[in-house]
């Protein structure tokens, strides 16, 4: 472009700009309400509203960092402006254009950052903007959102030209208000129709869980219709079980759960039931509606996982078929490696020697993993038979102690055990709880550095027996907790540390606890330990018959 042409659309722009009467001006409410607002929208720690002077750019409104402002040269907001629309960053990191930029070396160490132009009079004049210290997407509909979010902000810059200058009629301010106004219109009526129509079911409803919107897929997926649902509770309208068809308690159904703890709840393990008593299975998510730190209602979308879940059964059906074949060669090279070992096929120098102690100790990693699959096969095709018989838990416990104990020893750990007096004998099969503790125990023994703390505490709680184990040790990162129960999973701090695993234990522990009737959760912080609970029914888990037992 010409320069002299620049020069000109910079003095225009600045005109508009300064027409609003904002540079320097207090924080104001109105502005901070949406900037607050949109961190809760977006999931951001940082959001803000920068107007862009000749060689600067000045805040007016800034979450969760304090920058008044910063030089235009430096900016990110700059580079909204010459983009035109919503200017989007995944990673700083990825592009040299930012890798030096201050705010991504120091302060708020931006990793993304995006940002749409705020028009005034048809110039660009400020920036609103949201940024993560970690790199992210937005979704389409998020970019969307983003935009109406902006939309609010130009509303209040109209107000301040009102305010400040009178420049403009109220006629015509109102005027703009209405184009604008029919303009959200518009566009909620294509969300609406959006959300009407796509695959998953989308429930709306308020912080009583009343439900308040369907779209038809609920419908078509439950036989419901809308209006058998409005205004009825979500927990006792749409009836949801387990995998052992156990009917999920209102207490404990995610959707309760993401509006009274006040975060989003993902989960597959689930049925609805439909109107015709059938179910299906579903993934879904509920997510709270929160605006200035109240829960006004929650969001629930969920879709049939039917053919995901036949799969997953032709999965473990392949898996359970091929570790079988397994097991006879891999137990025959044990044999084989133990009367060599033992001299029964003559005598062995040191060297041959400590390569079949090798080949020995890795077909009995082999042994475990095929030991693990077959088990965790078992009990999602539901051949797993749970035997219940009457129980003492502080005897099991030390039985798992004494055998891990050596464990224990060689890390210098400091074991605490700590269980109820007057604890009844429990009905639930000692094969798999056993498993459970060995299991939990087993890693906080193995992922707390030397010298560290193990703690086992058993208490009776109401109508349930909950066990406690705690460490020292490496902890979980923040932001892997969601992944922890799943299939394969490692956290990536523990593979640094301790290159063994399958990621199979707690997945597998989490399924054993679920049978036996009980919940399983945790706490952690990385660098300082974790807490696992699992809980037991005191009335006892419930007989199964199966075709096989827990391979140990």
């Amino acid at each position: 472009m010409d320069p002299a042409q620049t020069l000109v659309n910079e003095e225009k722009r600045l005109s508009s700009l300064y027409s609003l009467k904002i540079l320097d001006t207090p924080n104001e409410e109105r502005f901070d309400r949406i900037t607050f607002l949109a961190i809760r929208i977006f999931g951001t720690p940082y959001a803000g509203i920068g107007f862009i002077d000749k060689s600067r750019v000045w805040f007016k409104s800034m979450q969760h960092f304090d920058l008044k402002e910063i030089s235009r040269d430096k900016s990110f907001e700059k580079h909204v402006i010459e983009n035109g629309e919503v200017f989007i960053l995944e990673d700083a990191h990825d592009n040299p254009m930012f890798q030096n930029n201050p705010l991504v070396l120091g302060g708020p160490k931006f990793r993304f950052y995006a940002g749409v132009p705020l028009v005034m009079n048809a110039e660009k004049v400020g920036v609103l903007f949201i940024a993560d210290r970690f790199p992210r997407k937005l979704t389409g509909v998020e970019s969307v959102t983003f935009k109406d979010v902006s939309a609010w902000v130009e509303v209040e810059m109209l107000k301040n030209v009102v305010n400040y200058q009178n420049t403009q009629t109220l006629t015509e301010i109102q005027e703009q208000l209405t184009t604008r106004n029919r303009q959200l219109e518009e566009e909620k009526a294509k969300h609406d129709a959006m959300i009407e129509n796509i695959g998953e079911g989308v429930i709306g409803i308020n912080d009583k869980g009343e439900i308040i919107f369907t779209n038809k897929s609920v419908e078509n997926m439950t036989g419901f219709s809308q209006s058998e649902l409005m205004g009825k509770p979500i927990w006792t309208s749409l009836k949801m079980v387990d995998k052992f068809d156990k009917e999920v308690e209102v207490n404990e159904t995610p959707v309760r759960n993401a509006l009274y703890l006040n975060k989003k709840i993902a989960t597959s393990d689930y049925f609805y039931v439909r109107r015709d008593n059938t179910k299906f299975p579903v993934a879904m998510t509920a997510t709270p509606i929160v605006v200035f730190e109240q829960v006004l209602g929650g969001a629930v979308v969920f879709r049939d996982i039917t053919k995901e879940k036949e799969v997953d059964r032709m999965k473990t059906e392949f898996i359970s078929l091929a570790s079988h074949q397994l097991r006879t060669p891999l137990s025959a090279m044990k044999w084989f490696c133990e009367i060599i070992l033992d001299g029964d096929v003559g005598s062995i120098n040191e060297e041959q020697k400590e390569v079949l102690n090798n080949i020995y100790h890795s077909n009995e990693r082999m042994i475990s993993l095929v030991n693990t699959l077959l088990n965790i096969s078992r009990i999602e095709s539901g051949r797993l038979i749970i035997d219940p018989e009457p129980t003492d838990l502080k005897k099991l416990i030390n039985e798992v102690i004494l055998e891990l104990r050596p464990r224990l020893d060689k890390k210098k750990h400091h074991l605490a055990i700590s269980v109820h007096e007057n604890l009844p004998a429990i009905n639930i099969d000692p094969k798999l709880v056993r498993h459970v503790y060995m299991n939990l125990l087993t890693n906080a023994i193995k992922y707390t550095p030397e010298g560290g703390e193990v703690v086992v505490m058993v208490s009776r709680s109401g109508r349930e027996i909950v066990s406690q184990i705690s460490d020292s040790g490496y902890g979980i990162p923040k932001n892997q907790a969601e992944q922890v129960f799943k299939k394969f999973f490692r956290a990536e701090n523990i593979v640094k540390v301790e290159t063994e695993g399958t990621g199979l234990g707690l997945y597998l522990t989490k399924t054993i606890v679920e049978s036996s009737g009980g919940r399983i959760w945790f706490e952690s912080s990385e660098g300082k330990g974790t807490t696992f609970w699992f809980t037991l029914p005191i009335s006892g888990s419930v007989e199964k018959k199966g075709e096989v037992s827990l391979d140990t």
